[in-house]
């Protein structure tokens, strides 16, 4: 009983790190296509995803993203818009 539930343990942090994986792909091609198909320079890119993180913070849709895709939503650029957002949220 005790070996069964280590292995659906196991495969539950193996799901977590393949969700992480492609959640954070998705991400970062979208943002590859952004720079590929538009005349964007990568700061200017970066600003907006920095601000799109924040504003999905403010709105409400980041937190329960980011539970659910883990690692793969904090990572990029748009976690660290989240955790700006935090901040300003807590400070005012």
């Amino acid at each position: 009983m005790a070996a069964r539930s280590k292995i659906v343990e196991r495969r539950k942090d193996i799901m977590d790190y393949v969700k992480a994986f492609v959640v954070g792909g998705i991400i970062c091609a979208i943002v590859q296509i952004l720079m590929e198909k538009t005349k964007l320079m990568p700061g200017r890119i970066m600003v907006m995803l920095v601000c799109t993180g924040a504003l999905l913070g403010a709105v409400g849709i980041y937190g329960p993203f980011s539970k659910w895709a883990g690692a793969g939503a904090n990572v990029p650029l748009l976690g660290f818009g989240n955790v700006l957002w935090k901040g300003v949220k807590e400070a005012v």
